[in-house]
């Protein structure tokens, strides 16, 4: 007597059902797979990610808050590293209503409804008048593309996860020991989502930043906050349409009018303003989003 075999269609699907039925092995991350996480761990990987990003492009939709206060603005946003960043601020109908540039420890502002040029020192004076907010973009312009400000400078304290083991927290101090530094980071992928600055045990400054998602194959947060503790003023940032490294001509951060606007402010002549309508860089990113 022969012996019996089991049809061939019956011993596929139930190899199949066997293989699909076994628990799925996930791959995690390399910190995981450690007994324990080490501060300097932790501060080498926020330094290996903000090594990847070298520039950024984007639609801002900012909000500033203060006491009694808030103003919601469209802007465009354009940086490279921590030495230079351009930001346009446009009304309803895509008017220019003023452009600031800071590079290379230098600061520009521009206010068209007065067609005055601002200089450095008096930009931080002016920025509170027109945009309702002082951003010292000197200080911590590395925050606008999710990195944290000075991070080589930043001797590691501590380190702990949390006890939702949701996040890392790290400790770090500059080199002076006078400025300490809080800085969360998410426990699974270690992106920061928030950073605390503290001078002399007063907090200055605090940013957080979430809605991470997939950009040109990298987390990128899509929404900021940034808190200046001693002026009580807010000021959130949603991205629309980032760009991660992306080309920035040299010129982007010049304006080509700055020569011949006057630095005191002229009577009001109601005449168009210098100021062009748009960077040459925004009618391609705007052709992306359409």
């Amino acid at each position: 007597m022969k012996p019996s075999r089991s049809p061939f269609w019956l011993t596929v699907p139930a190899a199949l059902f066997f293989f699909a039925c076994q628990p799925r092995v996930e791959t995690l991350p390399p910190h995981m797979m450690r007994e324990t996480v080490s501060p300097e761990y932790l501060l080498q990987s926020l330094l290996q990610r903000q090594e990847e990003i070298k520039s950024l492009k984007s639609f801002v939709q900012a909000t500033v808050e203060r006491d009694h206060f808030k103003q919601a603005l469209r802007q465009t946003l354009v940086l490279r590293g921590n030495d230079a960043i351009r930001v346009d601020t446009f009304g309803l109908f895509g008017q220019a209503l003023g452009a600031f540039v800071y590079k290379g420890g230098h600061a520009l502002l521009y206010d068209p409804a007065g067609n005055r040029l601002y200089r450095d020192e008096e930009v931080w004076d002016a920025m509170g008048d027109l945009l309702g907010m002082v951003v010292d973009f000197q200080e911590i312009i590395g925050v606008f593309s999710g990195n944290i400000p000075h991070l080589r400078e930043h001797r590691a304290l501590h380190a702990f996860l949390e006890p939702e083991k949701k996040f890392y927290r790290l400790e770090t101090h500059e080199p002076s020991g006078k400025v300490r530094f809080e800085i969360d980071l998410d426990a699974m992928d270690l992106t920061p989502v928030r950073w605390v600055k503290t001078e002399t045990g007063r907090q200055t400054y605090s940013v957080s930043w979430s809605d991470y998602r997939p950009v040109e194959g990298r987390l990128f947060p899509h929404q900021m906050v940034i808190v200046n503790a001693r002026r009580r003023e807010k000021l959130t940032v949603g991205f629309q349409t980032p760009q991660i490294n992306p080309a920035i001509a040299p010129d982007a951060f010049d304006l080509p009018f700055a020569n011949k606007v006057p630095l005191s402010p002229p009577r009001a002549s109601g005449r168009e303003s210098a100021l062009p309508d748009r960077p040459s860089w925004v009618s391609a990113v705007d052709g992306d989003r359409r």
